[in-house]
């Protein structure tokens, strides 16, 4: 499920790893034309293969708080509004046309908050990205070969060439990033390594530029350097363990990315969260470490519901981020609700 937790700072990894190639297979992708999006949703598979499934698979998702909904007011004890807002790292290509409550909302904000600051200017986001692109590689002269089981190494180089991809040029880079790479969806690869910034005109990135355009002042919840220590610390055994089982179920890869962008369109992430909470007779991919979810979803909640706080306090604020940093007992919404902030769910239409 690496698609769900990918970051700003790797997506423009791609995006650098493009130019550093320069006319390599990765640029070359670049210049592909859209293929089309495939996969099928693991929920509508379940509802038409295993029913009983599909209702544990309800009746997990309805234990989680706040699991529905993508868009929050938050207003102070003396009345000041903002407004929250989950967002997904995919482009138009995914998700066509943002509401235009939500949208409306952006443009009546005194100002614009994304997890990380100038997402919509892809110069600095590609100059912050190549300032910690140290930290992405294994080091030491360690290769993915080395911690990587025989029979999952080759199928890691198996999938690369049919990606157009020198895995020598790519596995000594942490597991993390390849996990990446490899999980994303393949309508949007051509995007992502075409734009500077690798974010493909992604959620985030129209809502901060349309806010700039309107005059809106726009900041972030998180620097790169901070993306980065959330990745570092993941244990290099649960990185490489993730990858291992990507590699080894990769005709999964679509239908987790269909069911992301299917559920988001739903407004339903409680059932993106259920589907690691069951057993299934398929998709193990949905399994993820906790020492994963920890960094990448729980300690970053800490941090951006406490940065959260001045720009709520103060009132106007639109404040965008992943939609799976919303729900849970340890997700933003129930974070500013601790803090003492009333959060209310908005209908989208």
């Amino acid at each position: 499920m690496a698609v769900i937790w990918r970051t700003g700072l790797l997506y423009s990894f791609l995006a650098v790893a493009g130019l550093l190639l320069g006319s390599g297979p990765l640029a070359a992708i670049a210049k592909q034309s859209h293929p089309s999006c495939t996969g099928t949703s693991i929920v509508s598979q379940l509802e038409a293969r295993y029913p009983d499934i599909r209702a544990k698979l309800e009746r997990a998702a309805r234990t989680i708080p706040n699991g529905e909904g993508l868009l929050w007011r938050v207003t102070t004890p003396d009345g000041a509004v903002s407004h929250l807002f989950g967002t997904i790292h995919l482009s138009e290509l995914s998700v066509p046309e943002i509401s235009p409550t939500v949208m409306d909302l952006v443009l009546q904000s005194k100002l614009v908050v994304t997890e990380i600051p100038d997402i919509a200017n892809e110069t600095i986001v590609a100059e912050q990205s190549v300032l910690q692109m140290g930290g992405l590689f294994l080091g030491n002269g360690k290769t993915l070969k080395d911690f990587m089981s025989p029979p999952a190494y080759a199928k890691l180089v198996e999938l690369m060439e049919q990606m157009k991809l020198p895995p020598f040029a790519l596995i000594g880079f942490r597991p993390f990033v390849i996990t990446s790479l490899i999980s994303i969806p393949s309508c949007e690869l051509p995007g992502m390594l075409a734009s500077t910034s690798g974010m493909n005109n992604s959620v985030d990135v129209r809502i901060a530029s349309a806010a700039e355009a309107a005059g809106i002042a726009t900041t972030g919840l998180e620097s790169f350097a901070e993306q980065m220590q959330a990745i570092t610390s993941i244990p290099l055994t649960d990185g490489v363990a993730m990858l291992e089982k990507l590699v080894l179920h990769d005709d999964q890869i679509e239908d987790f990315a269909a069911t992301l962008v299917a559920l988001y369109h739903a407004e339903r992430m409680d059932l993106m969260l259920a589907l690691e909470k069951i057993e299934m007779p398929f998709a193990p991919l949905a399994e993820m470490p906790d020492s994963f979810v920890k960094s990448m979803i729980v300690d970053r909640n800490q941090r951006m519901a406490r940065r959260s706080v001045p720009f709520v306090t103060e009132g106007g604020a639109f404040i965008a981020v992943g939609a799976l940093h919303l729900p849970g007992e340890e997700g933003l919404v129930a974070l500013l609700r601790k803090s003492g902030f009333e959060v209310e769910r908005v209908p989208l239409q």
